[in-house]
């Protein structure tokens, strides 16, 4: 009968340790680094939050590397966990933010996402029209034929980029509240299965009495 009761206990006692070794660890999912980045020509823009909601806080330093782990330069957080970086050259650029309490936000721009000839395109541009307006009837076709294939490439690409970022953001943060319902359904499930084995072992008990 005391082994009976001792197995009973030991079945409870294991259950709940499990769940609270689980709970735990599932603590830091429930706050983990949402981030994105994106890149328009040459500027990069990012920001770093929590899925939470919460934004990071302002004045925290991201740092620059390249793909050697070389520092490029840094910027700072803004008041929305958004930051600005005017990249120099094309080439992968890591973008790394420590905010504490074992919180670390990595992100990376691939080179051939940047385009170094969107500042000389957009002066092109410019010139070009100008010039279309003193030999030339300002219509479609001038305006049309000022722009070349490569920059209209550029604006488009510009404009996507645009449409694609809140949408991106939506995602990242539907996807961890996803992961963090499935946790918690889990930790529900095994904690079940947990009471059934205690509830069968006490009615065989009750039997064997």
């Amino acid at each position: 009968m005391i082994f009976q009761y001792q197995s009973i206990n030991r079945i409870v006692i294991s259950s709940l340790l499990l769940v609270l070794g689980l709970t735990v660890s599932t603590n830091p999912l429930a706050h983990n680094v949402v981030s994105g980045v994106y890149a328009d020509g040459m500027t990069i823009e990012g920001e770093i939050g929590f899925s939470n909601g919460v934004m990071a806080e302002a004045g925290v330093v991201v740092q620059v590397l390249n793909e050697a782990g070389d520092k490029l330069g840094e910027t700072v957080l803004t008041d929305d966990g958004a930051f600005v970086y005017q990249a120099e050259t094309v080439q992968k650029h890591l973008f790394k933010a420590n905010l504490s309490s074992g919180h670390i936000a990595e992100m990376v721009i691939e080179a051939d996402e940047l385009s170094g000839d969107a500042v000389a395109e957009s002066n092109n541009v410019e010139a070009k029209g100008e010039i279309s307006e003193k030999t030339a009837p300002q219509n479609n076709v001038a305006i049309a034929s000022a722009i070349s294939a490569s920059e209209l490439q550029s604006m488009i690409r510009s404009a996507v980029a645009q449409q694609v970022r809140p949408l991106q953001k939506e995602l990242r943060a539907y996807k961890e509240k996803v992961m963090f319902r499935d946790i918690a359904g889990g930790l529900g499930f095994i904690f079940g299965l947990f009471g059934v084995a205690a509830w069968m072992a006490s009615k065989r008990n009750v039997k064997d009495d």
